[in-house]
């Protein structure tokens, strides 16, 4: 399992491998994109790796195995290290960008140079429910 993925355990599955199931969908970490990163698609055959639990009983052998619109994935260990260190370089480059070494951090998600903001909700108690009230008895 990689990413803290839940999902059934897997068997017969490869100790030199890593498995993941990727959702199927358009997103950004879906499977064309695991694809770019190095990661296979798993088809089903008897003696191969797959779902524990009986999921997936009803695959039949080259298909892939898919599991509640996603589909197992699987990528050598080594290669699952390559693809992080990859891409923390990449994040590591970005913030060397929105940090000003002096300053501290200029991204409005991450706290704005550290200043604050105070909301004050100004709703009396029961007013909201009192306008409800009323529409719901005009009709």
């Amino acid at each position: 399992m990689a990413d803290g993925a839940v999902f059934p355990t897997i068997v017969n599955g490869h100790p030199e491998m890593t498995y993941k199931l990727v959702y199927q969908g358009t997103s950004n970490h879906d499977v064309r994109s695991h694809e770019e990163q190095g990661w296979e698609v798993v088809y089903y055959s008897p003696d191969g790796p797959r779902l524990g639990g009986g999921v997936g009983a009803t695959c039949k052998p080259n298909e892939p195995i898919e599991y509640h619109g996603h589909v197992l994935m699987d990528i050598n260990k080594e290669d699952v290290q390559r693809v992080y260190e990859a891409g923390q370089k990449r994040v590591d480059k970005i913030e060397d960008r929105i940090i000003d070494k002096d300053r501290g951090p200029i991204d409005p998600a991450r706290g704005m140079r550290s200043r604050y903001f105070h909301v004050t909700n100004e709703t009396k108690k029961n007013e909201r429910s009192k306008e409800i009230a009323e529409v719901d008895d005009d009709g």
